[in-house]
């Protein structure tokens, strides 16, 4: 497809745009990144996802955005925010994913900061035998993971984006919590996300797009 060509996708991310609410939208723009990630949390407690079917309804645990940020960069992972909450940090809510640096200091960093909140494939039965260390990242790649600190997504690449080295230059620096990290740019996230090409990801589309439309939503401080 030629440049000034529209796809069907086109189509129906703009039938999901005329259902957004920019008002909205302006409003999570009007807050800082620490207020977004906080609304974020509040919504994770009112959904029903917060509670684990297969496990007697136990409560699963909040997603801790503060504490996860921090044990990543004060064991000093080289990490991108993608995913779910870089679209929270530009204005609109969902879970946390991180691309994280495939050089092998990094990896052994990456093991060390989170092997304290006892990280767990997320889905797994209980008792399946895994270990969070180098040699299980470095024969994985993506993890889903569920710790005492919440759910995160620790991801060696992503669809349509590529690894870390691939994705560095479309990042930004970001404050939150009095932590610094990268952050994936938002038309660069609305690219990975088309390039995906998951029907799930329409709906996100429209709202990032949105966002987009409405003006400055980025907060990065610096390239």
């Amino acid at each position: 497809m030629t440049d000034g060509e529209r796809s069907s996708i086109d189509d129906v991310i703009d039938v999901y745009k005329r259902n957004v609410d920019r008002t909205l939208i302006r409003e999570r723009l009007a807050r800082s990144i620490e207020e977004r990630l906080e609304d974020l949390m509040e919504l994770q407690r009112a959904s029903p996802r917060n509670c684990d079917e297969r496990d007697d309804a136990t409560p699963r645990p909040l997603t801790d955005f503060e504490s996860l940020l921090r044990a990543l960069t004060e064991g000093g992972v080289e990490f991108i925010l993608v995913g779910g909450a870089t679209a929270t940090v530009h204005g609109w809510s969902r879970d946390v994913d991180v691309v994280y640096r495939r050089a092998r200091e990094n990896i052994t960093r990456l093991a060390a900061a989170l092997t304290a909140y006892q990280p767990y494939l997320g889905g797994a039965p209980p008792g399946l035998p895994f270990r969070w260390d180098v040699p299980t990242i470095e024969h994985g790649l993506n993890f889903t993971l569920t710790t005492q600190l919440g759910d995160l997504n620790v991801l060696g690449e992503i669809v349509g984006g590529g690894g870390y080295d691939a994705l560095l230059a479309s990042t930004s620096l970001i404050r939150a919590f009095d932590v610094e990290c990268r952050c994936l740019n938002l038309d660069r996230l609305i690219e990975v996300k088309r390039a995906a090409g998951r029907p799930k990801d329409l709906e996100a589309l429209a709202e990032l797009e949105a966002i987009r439309d409405e003006g400055p939503a980025e907060p990065e401080r610096e390239s």
